[in-house]
């Protein structure tokens, strides 16, 4: 059967077979492969390097940090710096550096 079969005869529109359509096809994909990338594209992304560039400044302690928050955590221990209150027991008065070691 051919594909004209299905079609009402009074049908106006261009018929084209396989053949044909790729005939057509295959020579403008050709084209495409060889056109230059489009800078429209984003840039790719580059690896991405840390650095451990805070250090700590208290004497003789030297540990470094990848971010600034991390080193200031990190500072509040020489200086000992407990904001934390147990609160669990009225009674507790038991002080923490970090809200996780509550639990």
């Amino acid at each position: 059967r051919e594909v004209t079969d299905n079609l009402p005869e009074n049908s106006s529109e261009p018929i084209i077979n396989v053949t044909e359509a790729l005939s057509i096809i295959l020579p403008l994909l050709e084209v495409a492969a060889n056109l230059p990338e489009s800078s429209s594209k984003p840039p790719a992304k580059r690896a991405r390097t840390l650095e451990k560039r805070f250090v700590c400044s208290a004497e003789g302690c030297g540990k470094a940090y990848y971010y600034c928050s991390q080193l200031v955590h990190h500072e509040k221990t020489h200086m000992g710096y407990k904001s934390f209150l147990c609160g669990f027991f009225p009674a507790c008065d038991r002080m923490f550096l970090r809200k996780e070691e509550l639990l």
